[in-house]
């Protein structure tokens, strides 16, 4: 992958330019040695030398011992201290909010879940949010890591430059809220806002099954569907912040409208209440199946629906398969449009039906267009649930590495302005 630099129209702004590209080489290529960040960066020997110890004094980097001598000096290797500060990183869902505290590597440092009640809309929500921050700001003063801010992944769509949440279908309340104007007044921390779907995207892409490619869509199958879009290592947004919605995309133009305003979306015919509604229609026409026991204690649910598929009831075999067929055609769609190296799909459904994705797999690579008989790699999460709480810690990371004296600046004057 290219090293980037870029040029400040300022001494200043080169200085934190060659910071930041030195930083971001050796947390990639590191243990490195300086001979070997001046081959890789085009930066002087000189450069090197004073960025690398401007990085020791900040703590951001270390000795990580010396190369073999092949007849010269011994080079002493430089490494990352991913544990000189730490990120946060929240997914509010449907069901919970989630969040993780991670070092500058993403490792995770400490982890918190909590249940949210049905429909109990966003001031609730927020407030769940906000405290969860607070503990992990304790957390993080405890170890005496400044925390360089919070990033959440949030139903979209999701206007991210203002850090509003705009129209998410299926969550009542959530219109047009200011989530990130809130949470930052409230936790005192910067905030960055994007779509849960992307946040997963960008935490498998730095974390996760995307770290060996360039471009990959995420899919995030469970309550609704949606897609993060990876390109060169980025997230691409779309011109309004649309991109990626693909569980809006229509499959059947004559279908039941969608609380989007559409129709015949997939969401309707491969989300998790959408299989059970499919479930519950075909209950109706008297098949003999488990699931009617399910039904009558008012316990239908997807994870029934999986169990009962996998243990070999035919409805909801059936069921299950009409999902994933709906759903590989969504996929072979997103390669059609996206021509990605990598479709990596997540989310609850994924993780309930191990069937799933060799399925999916099958149908979009029948119904996709493929070049010389090539089809992108179509792979489970590694991340699981965790995908877009770390993705939300990537965004901080992304722009932590773009300039890191800012950042540690910022921090700092943080941690002054608490004593």
């Amino acid at each position: 992958m290219e090293i980037w630099r870029q040029k400040g129209s300022s001494w200043e702004d080169v200085k934190h330019a060659n910071v930041a590209v030195v930083l971001s080489a050796i947390r990639r290529f590191g243990p490195i040695s300086r001979t070997e960040l001046a081959e890789l960066t085009d930066l002087t020997s000189g450069t090197i030398t004073n960025v690398t110890s401007r990085l020791l004094e900040l703590g951001l980097i270390s000795e990580a011992g010396q190369t073999a001598s092949r007849g010269g000096r011994k080079r002493v290797l430089l490494k990352l201290r991913e544990e000189a500060c730490v990120a946060i990183g929240i997914e509010i869902s449907r069901q919970h909010v989630f969040g993780v505290l991670a070092n500058l590597n993403g490792k995770v440092v400490s982890r918190a879940e909590e249940a949210t009640e049905p429909g109990e809309g966003p001031v609730r929500t927020i407030a769940r949010v906000v405290q969860m921050i607070d503990r992990f700001k304790e957390e993080a003063a405890g170890l005496e890591c400044p925390v360089i801010g919070a990033g959440i992944g949030v139903p979209g769509p999701v206007k991210t430059d203002e850090g509003i949440v705009t129209t998410p279908p299926n969550f009542p309340g959530w219109r047009w809220i200011r989530l990130k104007d809130q949470v930052e007044s409230r936790s005192g921390l910067d905030v960055l806002i994007d779509d849960d779907a992307r946040t997963a995207a960008l935490g498998e892409a730095w974390f996760g099954a995307g770290r060996d490619v360039e471009s990959l869509v995420y899919m995030s199958v469970g309550t609704g569907i949606g897609a993060g879009v990876v390109v060169e290592g980025r997230l691409y947004q779309g011109a309004h912040g649309l991109a990626g919605q693909i569980g809006h995309a229509s499959v059947d133009p004559f279908g039941a409208r969608c609380e989007c305003g559409n129709v015949g979306c997939l969401e309707l015919f491969a989300s998790s209440p959408g299989i059970v509604q499919l479930a519950r229609k075909r209950l109706q026409e008297g098949e003999p199946s488990v699931l009617h026991e399910y039904e009558k204690a008012g316990d239908l649910t997807i994870n029934r629906i999986c169990e009962s598929a996998e243990a070999g009831d035919l409805v909801a075999a059936s069921v299950m398969e009409t999902a994933c067929t709906y759903l590989g055609t969504g996929v072979a769609n997103v390669i059609n449009v996206y021509d990605p190296q990598k479709i990596v799909l997540g989310g609850s459904l994924v993780r309930a039906y191990e069937m799933l994705v060799d399925r999916v797999r099958a149908i979009a690579r029948e119904r996709s267009f493929a070049h010389g008989g090539e089809t992108p790699q179509i792979v489970r999460s590694q991340l699981g649930k965790e995908a877009s709480a770390l993705g939300a810690v990537a965004l901080v990371l992304e722009r932590f590495f773009a300039d890191p004296l800012a950042a540690m600046s910022k921090a700092q004057v943080g941690e002054a302005s608490k004593s």
